[in-house]
């Protein structure tokens, strides 16, 4: 997972912001190399523009991309760290992110409280630890 880390670092140094950071999206080569794919979501960091990239990602996906690109606004770097840290609970746990959570609800805008009133408990280890993820891509 070091190997997914950095390369989504090269990406965001380079300016580029990936979006779409899903297990699919992650392909084991050998025992000690791992790339990441799915590119064809990315944008430049600085394209203000409407986010059509995020538009293609398939529905079921969704659990694992930031609120904001499925809502199609302009990310920010962050968004990479949601989706990292989805992919993570999802290797930690065996369970993947949102699970018993329709879709539509992971869509809607929610305080952190009010996700944790709807989650399971362990699905709150998650949203503890997504908001380190997220201050901690606020830095580089």
């Amino acid at each position: 997972m070091t190997q997914i880390a950095d390369a989504v670092q090269f990406l965001n140094e380079s300016n580029i912001i990936h979006q779409a950071i899903v297990p699919e999206a992650i392909m084991i080569m050998s025992s000690k190399t791992a790339k990441l794919g799915a590119l064809c979501f990315s944008r430049p960091a600085n394209d203000k523009s409407f986010n059509y990239e995020s538009t293609r990602i398939p529905e079921r996906l969704h659990r694992y991309i930031a609120p904001e690109v499925v809502r199609n606004e302009i990310p920010t770097r962050s968004v990479d760290a949601f989706s990292l840290c989805a992919v993570l609970f999802e290797l930690m746990t065996g369970c993947g992110p949102w699970l018993g959570i329709k879709v539509r609800l992971v869509r809607t805008p929610l305080s952190i409280a009010v996700a944790e009133a709807l989650l399971m408990p362990h699905f709150c280890f998650f949203a503890s630890d997504f908001q380190i993820c997220y201050r901690i891509s606020e830095i580089y």
